[in-house]
This record gives structure tokens, sequence and C-alpha cells, in this order.
């Protein structure tokens, strides 16, 4: 016995070395022999060639006929064909073709109108500012200096009258040649309408003499109601000893 034989092949040729040598098959016997299609299921099974030239003689044909039956048929192979996954130029609608020129001039577009720009509008020009009524009474209507020159010795002096026309705050001052305000005569001293004087001997705001010179009186009177404010001036003249 072969020691390549496989345990199914050394179980066959056991059982065939003890059973009768089979009669000479007959002519009907030699018909029964299986198909070349059943010799290679034998193949596949991994019978050996004296192998199957043993089973296929005698009664071990029915042997190889059981175990042909025992194998599940083969199951067909169908072809199968890949689905055509369409291209993106297929699916893209075909454009629509234009038509050709034929020469026909097309209308053309009416042009829309011109929107008219907005008549700009005049500006008023600025008021002018009111220029004071001529006939408005000024709050203070005269002033006077007697004597308009004296000699400045602390002994000597000046009057100052004015006229009132409406109650109104008064204040005097005493300016020098360059506008400057050296003496404070009076300061804010209410008034009530009519005739006013105020005498001034020459001293300045720290009670000394002014050296000679020229100066100017001014006199500012405003109203007590509704603010009017009129000012006057007349010229002093102080003379040294």
């Amino acid at each position: 016995m072969n020691d390549d034989m496989t345990p199914f092949e050394r179980y066959l040729a056991t059982t065939l070395e003890h059973e009768p040598s089979p009669p000479a098959p007959s002519l009907k016997t030699r018909q029964r022999r299986p198909s070349p299609f059943l010799r290679g299921r034998l193949v596949v099974l991994g019978l050996s060639t004296a192998a199957i030239a043993s089973v296929l003689g005698g009664t071990a044909v029915a042997v190889a006929a059981a175990v042909h039956l025992t194998l599940p048929p083969a199951a067909p192979v169908v072809a199968t064909t890949p689905l055509a996954t369409p291209s993106p130029s297929a699916i893209r609608p075909a454009a629509t073709p234009l038509p050709h020129s034929t020469g026909t001039a097309h209308p053309t577009a009416r042009p829309h109108p011109a929107t008219p720009a907005p008549t700009p509008v005049p500006i008023p020009p600025a008021p002018s500012p009111t220029a004071p009524s001529p006939t408005a009474v000024p709050v203070i209507s005269s002033m006077t200096l007697s004597p308009t020159a004296f000699v400045n010795n602390g002994s000597n002096n000046t009057m100052i009258r004015w006229t009132v026309t409406s109650k109104a705050y008064i204040d005097i001052v005493l300016l020098d040649s360059n506008g400057n305000i050296v003496a404070h005569i009076l300061t804010h001293d209410t008034k009530d309408p009519g005739g006013r004087a105020q005498g001034y001997w020459g001293y300045n705001g720290s009670g000394k003499l002014l050296p000679a010179g020229i100066y100017t009186v001014r006199i500012t009177a405003t109203a007590t109601t509704g603010g009017a404010v009129t000012t006057l001036s007349e010229q002093l003249t102080l003379k040294s000893s």
C-alpha cells in the first residue's frame, strides 16, 4: 500500500482487497461506467489515478456514484456587466442653437427720458443787522464839564452835569491819553430821570493827585428796564500849580 495515499484511498484499497474478484464485466456492465464528468469529480475529491481505476471496477462503481450524488451542484457562473455611468456631458441638456442672422434689422431700444435736474431753491439773503431806531430816546440826553480845565492842587474841581431820560445805572470814569482808566468817579449808581451833577477834584483811585495832562471824562448810562446803554464823554485838562 502506498504511503502517499489519503485515508479515503486507503479505505477503498482495503475494501477492494477483501472482496472477491468480480466476474468479467459484461457488455451491460461496461455501459454502466461513469462518464468522464464523474471521473473529473473524483479527481476533484483528491483521488489518485490508481484509486480511480480501482473504484471504477466492480461494485465500487456504486460508491463513486454515491460520492457524486453527495456533491452539491456547481453554481452557474453568470457574467455580470457593470452598468455604464452616464457622463456629465450626456446629462447636460443640449444647447439651443442660436438663430442665424437673416439680415433683418432689429428694433432699436428706446432711450429712457432723462430725469430733469431739480430746480435749486434760492436761499434768502441773511437779514442785515437792525439799525437803531432814530426815534429811540437815549438814557442820558446831555453832558457838560464846568470848568473844562483847572489847576490840579487839590482845592479846585470841575462839575460834571448830565440829564437822565429814564431810570438808569450811572458809571463815570476818568481816562488818560492812552485810554487807561485812572480814576472811578461814580460806580453803578442808580439815578432817576432828571438833571444830575457830580464834582471831581483831580485825584486817582489811590487818593493821589494826578499829574498835569489831558484826560477824558466818560459817562455810561444803562437803563434798568430793557438794558439800553448810552455813553457820552468830554475832555478835561489838568494843570500844574
